[in-house]
């Protein structure tokens, strides 16, 4: 929900910017531009508002971060992201020795979360788009009891002038038109089923003349469904009540739709009526009754709008036609310039690396094979009891075979698979050495008897040491740490504040899928990292040598609460000069770790005679 609300709050920075620009645009050829092109234009902002959600739901590609890395702030977006949410750790005993040797020791943590900024900012989200939608319904409601009471027409000239207007504006579908005792203004209310509310006193205190004005403005707004893009508006309103570009955004479009709507009128009057019109729109306004957030829309419009819209109705049928044609070229290369802003970074999110593209925030990695075959294996019979995936990765072939790939796409914690690249860190920032890895026990007591005791980078990598790792991480500091990580593309590339737990606490995550490829990376050592150091980490993680065969691996146990819910087991086999990487991950309320992983995969590997 968190990660969500981050990619919305971006989403708002992105939307801000193009408000700006649109701003921009208008007040640049703002003399170029008229009635409602005006509008058509401001409309265009429509699609900008339903991109955050759009990106959550996986429907665009777009990518928020990328973005803001033109502006130069990704990396403080990141930043902020990291400390939505925070793990309290506990430590207890969780010893078990896997089939493969390796003891696949681990730490329990706490599920008890407490709020980070985003989550308090998303209470304070909810409520305030809670008060505004009550806002919003209400004034609704009020139309609608309006529309419920309203009484048919029984006056026969306001029927006929009524008549000629539709005639006029050449609305083919009927409008109902009635009379209600709680208006002093005229209305148009309805989206599916347009009506226009007339005054009952209207007869009565206004001319002939000035009733037709009126019909003629509401009957425009039918005409373009002027009701639904101010239905829309309202809702974005509401979800974006903070966001002051967007509250400028709406009066523009309110204002732009009336003057639209006035620019209509007076197309289909003479000039010498333009006058009668505008002081019919002043005579409507001392009288408009204000609904706030509602769909109704009225003659009168906004108070604080009709100087502008005087001074629209003055100017009118003064601008030449080719004045006209270049407004309508303005307008087109404004939504062509925003179209072609769309594909561009929907493109650039596409040509993401796969080491660096996520889909859904930072839960799903968006995994491309490029020239690989994918072949799918249903290994459920391996699984019972578990929810995980499996995949390989034959080098030789360059084949995929996976089990279950939505699972496979989930990034979720690392757990101890993360020292891996931990020790190639250790190595790269000199802090330990092939010949030089050795720590001192410091004395405290751990969790694990193995742990008590002086350590190399072989056995803390054996025995899943975290102290020795922390302390690699506490010589490189959090800004080295994470550059290192960002650097070689570990899954999400986060790591939270807490640097001593953040490959068990939800900040650093890494997908199935990420773990056989960041093998693939290392084994061949596309980091262009010492090949001394690269061999010397693969080394330790050689965990059996056969004549036919040398297998390579690494376990990860996450346990919650004492239950042990995440278990993972990666590495890589050299077989008749072939490699094949592997990995598998499982996880359960209970009973899922690194041993359990271990034993799955030794029996899927052995099945497809990897060894």
């Amino acid at each position: 929900m968190e990660e969500y609300f981050m990619i919305f709050l971006v989403g708002n920075i992105f939307i801000s910017v193009f408000i700006g620009l649109f701003l921009l645009a208008e007040k640049i050829w703002y003399k170029r531009l008229y009635g409602r092109q005006r509008f058509n234009l401001w409309k265009c902002v429509f699609p900008l508002f339903l991109m955050p959600f759009l990106c959550m739901s996986g429907i665009c590609s777009f990518d928020f971060l990328s973005f803001m890395d033109v502006f130069g702030m990704k990396e403080y977006i990141q930043d902020a992201g990291r400390g939505i949410t925070r793990i309290s750790n506990a430590f207890a005993l969780s010893g078990k020795e896997n089939l493969t040797g390796i003891n696949s020791n681990a730490i329990s943590i706490s599920d008890r979360r407490t709020w980070g900024v985003a989550g308090m900012l998303c209470v304070v989200w909810l409520t305030g788009a809670g008060i505004f939608f009550v806002r919003f319904l209400f004034s609704d409601y009020l139309l609608y009891r309006l529309r419920i009471s309203s009484l048919s027409v029984e006056d026969k000239k306001l029927l006929m002038i009524y008549r000629g207007c539709m005639d006029t504006v050449q609305i083919k579908k009927q409008i109902p038109v009635r009379t209600t005792i709680n208006l002093k203004t005229p209305v148009s209310v309805g989206v599916i089923k347009p009506m226009v509310l007339f005054p009952l006193s209207f007869p009565v205190k206004m001319e002939e003349e000035e009733i037709r004005y009126m019909m003629l403005h509401e009957l425009i707004h039918c005409k373009y469904k002027d009701a639904l893009s101010n239905y829309m508006m309202c809702i974005f309103v509401v979800v974006y009540w903070f966001n002051p570009f967007v509250w400028i955004a709406a009066g523009k479009i309110r204002l732009e739709r009336e003057v639209a709507c006035d620019s209509g009128v007076l197309a289909l009057l003479e000039k010498e009526e333009y006058a009668d019109y505008g002081n019919t729109l002043l005579k409507v306004t001392r009288n408009r009754k204000n609904f706030g957030f509602s769909v109704g829309l009225g003659m009168g419009g906004e108070i604080k709008h009709t100087r502008r819209r005087i001074t629209e109705i003055a100017a009118f049928g003064r601008r030449p036609a080719m004045q006209k044609r270049l407004g309508f070229f303005v307008t087109s290369l404004v939504l062509v310039f925003l179209a072609l802003t769309f594909l561009f970074m929907n493109f650039s999110a596409m040509q993401t690396s796969p080491m660096q593209a996520a889909v859904n925030g930072n839960n799903r990695y968006d995994f491309m094979a490029g020239g690989n075959q994918i072949r799918e294996v249903n290994l459920e019979n391996k699984f019972e009891g578990f929810e995980g995936s499996f995949v390989l990765y034959d080098e030789s072939r360059a084949e995929y075979t996976i089990y279950d790939e939505e699972q496979a796409k989930k990034r979720v914690d690392p757990d101890s698979t993360y020292k891996i690249y931990d020790a190639l860190m250790g190595l790269e920032y000199r802090f330990i050495s092939e010949e030089n890895s050795g720590m001192e026990w410091n004395g405290q007591n751990y969790p694990f008897e193995t742990w008590e005791r002086d350590q190399t980078l072989r056995s803390a990598m054996n025995d899943s040491v975290n102290w020795y790792f922390q302390e690699i991480d506490k010589k490189a500091g959090k800004e080295n740490t994470l550059k290192f990580f960002r650097r070689i593309g570990y899954g999400n590339q986060e790591i939270g504040d807490d640097l001593s737990l953040y490959w068990l606490d939800g900040s650093l995550k890494i997908s199935p899928i990420e773990q056989v490829e960041m093998l693939r990376k290392l084994y061949r050592n596309e980091f262009s990292f010492s090949e001394n150091n690269v061999e010397f980490v693969k080394n330790t993680l050689l965990l059996k040598k056969e004549r036919d065969f040398c297998l390579y691996g690494k376990t990860g146990t996450g346990k919650v609460e004492e239950k042990n819910v995440n278990g993972w087991f990666v590495g890589f086999v050299e077989k008749s000069g072939s490699v094949y990487y592997f990995c598998t991950n499982i996880h359960s309320e209970d009973g899922a770790d690194g041993s359990t992983a271990a034993w799955i995969t030794r029996e899927i590997l052995q099945e497809l005679l990897v060894i």
